[in-house]
């Protein structure tokens, strides 16, 4: 076995090395374009951005950016150029202190991109210009362009400071946004017919993206007096950055104190340095203060409210990274990116790698990754490479036939067994909140996480949990609520439905397991009582909404499956509580059944939580439109699916578009990125309540049931953001992302179960990085046939 894997390894150094050889190029030109202040969702909101449609449908795209912890201009934007976080560049706001030097940094001065007219490691731009905001947009267009035609210019960063000039003053929902919005569509024409016009479309690859987003504020009724809190001066020594996220040094021995007078603020979060997060990448620096303190969206901490409250702004940005209002955008087009492509999002240090690997040059040490933007890409075979066609095909064909003779010398797979946990309704940063989960530290620090789950639109139960095992948005599986009315069947479902046609139009994996010969145990998953597609799970306890059974004999039942039953894959269902004790029993479990290193275990939930104030935050469907106007409430809440009277939609609208604390949806009128449109089961009208309201169709039922908490909400708000967690034996240990997508559990699963996924809405592209190959023994390569293909290739290509 060994001298055969030599053999393999020496015939895969060759096919490494022709395929090198035989490496298409990409084109050299980078336009890297910056449009401060560009929410990711203006391009959903606003109307007659033809633009953008052209560059999202010739290019690529995200949903949105996971931008760095200091969503402020120059942290952002030197995030972008560097692909590093602000703990890494120093960069870490747009007012800083630096203690070692005793100087203060603003941003009086700045340039069409921060830090390009300072002198760097000794370097400066071959050409650049000084920032004056009076030179005209399509001037600046044209300059840029001129540098590739006329300078030979291989790269070229182009700022523009719209719409955040106009989000600032009028508010992210104002009028004279959308209209600047609209403008920056028309200056985006420019930057695309100048480079058609000057024969640079095919040469040149554009990326347009954004540091931040905005949020609305309210400097009347949301703005804090820092000096109101902290009366007593003395204890601060300086303040060097204030409103959303401010940045305090203490005066020497007063920190504690300082603190806990900050900690009685409500409406923001304080962070001593050595306590802030790791993962904000925000605390290996000198220039980050020891305290600091986040306000909530829309609130202000002020150290001069006059001079605040006469700015009389609308809008700003500076909040949690993790808010959807702070996030930017993502397009890119060009001779060497995919045409059509969409990812739900990257980080903002991910460009940085991305424009080294279309430049062809060497990247600096960054924190980005080009694995989370290399499916954009394509490689060029044409213009300035000069590449035989014929050593590209056997090249790629030689290392993928060398590729499957190593795998199957090494048997690089997978353990094939699976345990899914779903604890509804844990939402992402209870982890964070709640002290002493000693049990999801130890997964944690053993395992692969991410910060949160992007899920489905309907934040609720049971189609959250069928988007799960389906990899299926919605639309696509056709569970869209908790409670539903088909009407090509006249029938309506509830949580104990189980007629297989509810369920048939996804596959759950329980199903494609049992398809290909696998074994699957259910126990109390949504779905689990139906027949779908003709399959059953190999054993299973079906869903009961009062799930009875303790939750110690649950976990005991599920692991008895993997020992008795010879199980492959087994999932499990908890409704929240004690879950950390809960987890331990697992874990303990599998190690005392000597299944920890054979059972890989996926931890996540179907959605967040979100806090109602009832009965004040409660809306009577009917104080709101008239019965006679509706033939059926499908369901109502927090999400309400309404089929109206015959001729009665538009008076159904009108009269919801009343309350101020609702969301309206003609369902043809549904954004397609939300992937909840395209089935008969989603009712003509959708009204979603804004986060801690809910409209009811019977006040009285849901007084009487309802608690303090509820979701349902926009997918958007990361309150209704639910956890991932993995471990063993097929995950890497100690790796993080910012997030997955809730479909791209399903692909997942079916790899690890090395089987083949039903269609569906994931990829494996978003988890891939979480896996390692458990390296067990297999078969030996026949050695003849190694150097047979290894011959072959030399011969065919020289």
């Amino acid at each position: 076995m060994g001298r055969t894997l030599n053999n393999v390894g020496v015939v895969l150094v060759i096919a490494l090395v022709l395929a090198d050889l035989a490496k298409s190029k990409y084109s050299g030109k980078v336009l890297l374009v910056s449009m401060d202040g560009f929410r990711w969702d203006y391009v959903n909101k606003v109307s007659g951005l033809g633009n953008f449609t052209r560059l999202r449908t010739s290019g690529v795209t995200v949903d949105y950016v996971n931008n760095t912890f200091v969503t402020k201009t120059f942290p952002c934007h030197y995030s972008i150029a560097t692909g590093l976080y602000e703990e890494s560049h120093g960069i870490v706001a747009n007012k800083m202190w630096d203690p070692q030097h005793n100087a203060t940094f603003s941003m009086r001065t700045t340039y069409y991109w921060p830090g390009s007219e300072a002198e760097i490691r000794g370097h400066r731009p071959t050409i650049w210009r000084p920032y004056d905001e009076s030179v005209a947009f399509p001037a600046r267009v044209d300059t840029a362009l001129s540098w590739f035609k006329d300078n030979g210019t291989d790269f070229v960063a182009l700022y523009f400071h719209e719409p955040d000039k106009t989000g600032h003053i009028w508010g992210p929902d104002s009028e004279q946004v959308e209209n600047k919005v609209q403008e920056m569509d028309g200056i985006l024409g420019l930057i695309l017919d100048g480079l058609e016009t000057r024969g640079l479309s095919d040469v040149v690859n554009i990326i347009v993206t954004s540091d931040h987003g905005m949020a609305k504020i309210d400097l009347t009724n949301k703005i804090i007096n820092l000096w109101s809190a902290v009366t007593n001066r003395s204890m601060i020594t300086r303040v060097v950055d204030s409103g959303l996220l401010t940045a305090i040094l203490p005066a020497v021995g007063r920190e504690h104190e300082l603190v806990e007078k900050l900690k009685n603020i409500s409406h923001v979060t304080v962070y001593r340095k050595e306590e802030i997060p790791e993962h904000f990448h925000y605390k290996d620096n000198p220039r980050v203060m020891p305290i600091l303190v986040l306000a909530d969206e829309g609130w202000t901490l002020s150290t001069n409210v006059t001079a605040d409250q006469k700015s009389n702004q609308k809008g700003n940005h500076g909040y949690s990274n993790q808010l959807m209002s702070m996030h930017p955008i993502f397009f890119a087009r060009g001779p060497n990116f995919r045409k059509g492509k969409k990812l739900t999002s990257i980080n903002q240090v991910d460009i940085y790698p991305l424009i080294c690997e279309l430049l062809g040059i060497q990247a600096a040490p960054s924190n980005g990754s080009l694995d989370n933007t290399k499916e954009f890409l394509i490689e060029s075979v044409t213009g300035s490479a000069t590449v035989n066609l014929t050593i590209v095909v056997v090249a790629r064909m030689f290392v993928m036939a060398v590729m499957t003779l190593l795998s199957s010398a090494t048997g690089a797979g997978y353990s094939g067994k699976v345990l899914l946990v779903s604890m509804d309704g844990f939402r992402w940063d209870y982890i964070k909140k709640v002290s002493g989960l000693g049990n999801f530290t130890r997964l944690r620090t053993s395992g692969a996480t991410v910060d949160y789950v992007n899920p489905g639109f309907a934040t609720k139960t049971f189609p959250s949990h069928y988007s799960i095992v389906t990899g299926l948005y919605e639309e696509d599986h056709g569970i869209v609520g908790n409670n539903m009315w088909d009407p090509e069947r006249n029938a309506a479902f509830d949580k104990y439905s189980t007629e297989s046609f509810w369920w048939d139009e996804g596959e759950p994996v329980w199903v494609t397991a049992v398809r290909q010969n696998k074994r699957a145990g259910v126990y109390y998953w949504p779905g689990t009582g139906a027949e779908i597609r003709g399959y059953r799970p190999t054993v299973w306890i079906p869903w009961l909404y009062t799930q009875t059974a303790p939750f110690p004999d649950r976990v005991q039942t599920a692991l008895r499956w993997f020992t008795d039953n010879n199980t492959d894959l087994v999932l499990l269902h908890f409704h929240v509580r004690e879950m950390d004790a809960v987890l331990g029993l697992i874990l303990n479990g599998l190690e005392t059944r000597g299944l920890d290193d054979v059972v890989n275990v996926i931890v996540t939930s179907d959605h967040g939580m979100a806090y109602v104030d009832m009965p004040n935050n409660l809306i009577d469907l009917w104080a709101v439109i008239d019965p006679t106007m509706v033939d059926r409430v499908a369901e109502s809440g927090t999400l309400t699916a309404i089929l109206p009277a015959e001729g009665r939609e538009e008076d159904v609208v009108k009269a919801l578009k009343n309350n101020s604390h609702v969301t309206v949806y003609r369902k043809e009128e549904i954004p397609e990125h939300f992937h909840y449109k395209h089935n008969p089961r989603i009712m003509p009208v959708i009204v979603q309540a804004q986060e801690g309201w809910i409209l009811s169709a019977n006040v009285t039922v849901t007084k009487s049931r309802a608690g303090k908490g509820n979701h349902g909400y926009s997918h958007d708000l990361p309150s209704q953001k639910p956890i991932f967690f993995a471990r063993a034996p097929n995950f890497c240990k100690g790796v993080k992302s910012i997030s997955i997508r809730t479909v791209d559990i399903y692909p997942l699963i079916c790899h690890l179960l090395d089987i083949t996924p039903a269609p569906n809405n994931g990829t494996l592209d978003n988890t891939a990085h979480f896996l390692l190959s458990s390296h067990v023994a297999a078969r030996n390569p026949d050695r003849t046939l190694v150097l047979f293909l290894t011959s072959a290739a030399i011969l065919l290509l020289f």
